[in-house]
């Protein structure tokens, strides 16, 4: 299977014309939308990861990631969502506005 999926990986990339191709510019600007999703449990012990995952920006404060990411907040109001930009630094906190378990979506708020 995986050789079949390799000979048509090949193939689609000798079909495909060159005017397809990724600008660097595209692969920059693309890679500046992806982030780490964290989960945080705050409590009296302090602040300790218990989560992550990655999502993409589809606008300036909106994150989707995967529904399964975010699933151990459930009810838990001591585990709150993060997200960290794809250079590492910084960071904010997010709010949960949706979740699809079945499509195993989920839509985050930047705060």
């Amino acid at each position: 299977m995986n050789r079949l999926f390799s000979l048509t990986i090949l193939l689609i990339g000798l079909i495909l014309p060159s005017s397809l191709a990724a600008e660097p510019s595209d692969i920059a600007a693309a890679s500046r939308s992806v982030v780490r999703v964290v989960l945080i449990q705050r409590d009296y012990y302090g602040d300790r990861l218990v989560g992550h995952g990655s999502g993409f920006a589809v606008a300036p404060n909106l994150i989707i990631t995967n529904a399964h990411v975010i699933n151990p907040m459930g009810s838990n109001t001591q585990i709150v969502a993060g997200v960290v930009p794809s250079q590492g630094k910084g960071g904010s906190w997010a709010q949960v506005i949706a979740v699809d378990n079945r499509a195993d979506l989920a839509l985050l708020k930047v705060t």
